[in-house]
């Protein structure tokens, strides 16, 4: 259920800055013995605390959820096919990105720069592993994994995009968030179409990896100079382009979902084995009058992991859960979906059944007030 994922991201905030604390003393306690200086230090914590921190809280969140409500997170690797796809929709974003992230940095303070800057003084291969793997591997746990397998029975486009504002948020720096946001949606599409978390992985150690690898290649001032507003307006039609790609990108990564994690023999890509006419549901094909079904109920991982219920074409719509809008009024979530309403094929889309699990909850403005606030503080400090 989504307030579960809001509670975890609570969590996980409040361990990691209690973490941050504890291992910053204990390795300046260290450091005279280690010979390590504050540099050293700042490493060592970026490469600790997100994986103990991670740790701590998927723990406490196993013991603290019962296996059976507990969403799975589905380690199924990608198809060669996805990999090079996801691999391009990654490499095609690079453009929008940047023209995201310039234009934020015209109002807030860049710190990723120095952080890459800080991170070329040691060799290329920690680079790597602190600044990508650990990252990828992490933060795609929480956002992909975690949250969002606990937004099964949320329409997608509404998933998508509040998983983008959490990853944004995430970050705790306006600047970054900006383009964080936009790259937390298509991560987000791409678990969704793939039913793969590595596939997310892949995406985000990939788009890391080449920012990583430029600033080892051409070494930067440690402090570069922001884009002028001349630079990013010249740079805006180029961030259409790359936008208009990753569209059409995503539209060809959701056809190979019903060839492959969808078949008939095993539709989640673990094993699941159904009879006939159930596999002819969950493909996402047309039935024999040519309507839809929506394969987001799959319950063995088509869509959304851990749904239990599954409603074949043509038969009519379950009862409205309790928490559900009552007929003829109008939510946040019904103006989302007009809005979002051809951005996903039409196979995924939702087939007259009502929304099951109620996301915008008080612990949802309690992950952005306290997640907000924090970025506020770190912006009026520097």
């Amino acid at each position: 259920m989504p307030y579960r994922a809001h509670r975890f991201l609570l969590s996980y905030l409040f361990v990691s800055l209690a973490g941050v604390l504890a291992l910053s003393l204990a390795l300046r306690a260290a450091s005279g013995a280690l010979g390590m200086g504050s540099a050293d230090i700042g490493l060592a914590l970026d490469a600790l605390t997100e994986p103990l921190c991670l740790g701590v809280c998927l723990l406490g969140y196993a013991l603290l959820v019962k296996k059976p409500e507990r969403p799975r997170l589905n380690m199924r690797l990608p198809s060669v096919k996805q990999a090079v796809i996801v691999i391009a929709v990654v490499l095609a974003s690079e453009p929008l990105m940047w023209f995201v992230g310039a234009l934020s940095s015209m109002v807030f303070k860049n710190l990723t720069k120095s952080y890459i800057h800080d991170i070329t003084r040691y060799p290329i291969v920690l680079g790597v592993f602190v600044a990508c793997l650990i990252p990828a591997v992490c933060e795609e746990t929480i956002m992909r994994g975690v949250v969002f397998s606990n937004y099964r029975g949320v329409d997608i486009r509404i998933a998508a995009v509040v998983n983008g504002l959490f990853f944004g948020l995430f970050h705790l720096n306006f600047q970054q968030a900006s383009y964080a946001f936009a790259l937390g949606i298509v991560l987000t599409f791409i678990v969704y179409y793939t039913d793969s978390l590595p596939a997310a992985m892949l995406a985000h150690f990939t788009i890391n990896l080449f920012s990583v690898a430029l600033s080892y290649a051409i070494p930067a001032p440690e402090t570069p100079p922001d884009a002028t507003w001349g630079e990013v307006i010249a740079f805006s039609r180029v961030a259409a382009v790359s936008a208009a790609m990753v569209f059409i990108l995503l539209r060809l990564l959701a056809r190979t979902r019903s060839g492959e994690a969808l078949n008939a023999a095993d539709p989640g890509g673990n094993g699941a084995q159904h009879p006939p006419e159930t596999a002819a549901i969950l493909s996402g094909l047309p039935d024999s009058a040519g309507r839809y079904n929506s394969p987001d109920t799959d319950p063995a991982g088509g869509g959304w992991p851990g749904d239990e219920t599954l409603t074949p074409a043509g038969a009519p719509a379950p009862m409205p859960p309790e928490n559900a809008e009552p007929a003829g009024r109008s939510s946040v979530s019904s103006y989302l979906n007009y809005i979002a309403a051809y951005a996903v094929p039409r196979r995924f889309r939702e087939s007259g059944t009502p929304p099951r699990a109620r996301w915008l909850t008080p612990s949802f403005f309690a992950v952005i007030l306290v997640f907000g606030a924090i970025c506020v503080l770190f912006e009026l400090r520097l």
